[in-house]
């Protein structure tokens, strides 16, 4: 049977494990928020969005 040290050590190597995994996916996410954003895709969205509303409004 195991003593409590240990299942605490292993508790805490799960959870380190898990907050690598976190720290990646939000890096990952990060990143890839700043490449969309920082390409001029989402103002050509918005304009385009934006200019069909125009329209619809003045027709």
């Amino acid at each position: 049977m195991q003593d409590s040290a240990e299942t605490f050590q292993e508790v805490l190597s799960f959870l380190q494990q898990v907050a690598r995994k976190v720290t990646f996916l939000v890096a990952e996410f990060r990143r890839a928020a700043h490449f969309f954003f920082s390409s001029g895709v989402f103002a050509d969205v918005q304009q385009t969005g934006s200019a069909r509303f125009s329209e619809t409004a003045i027709n």
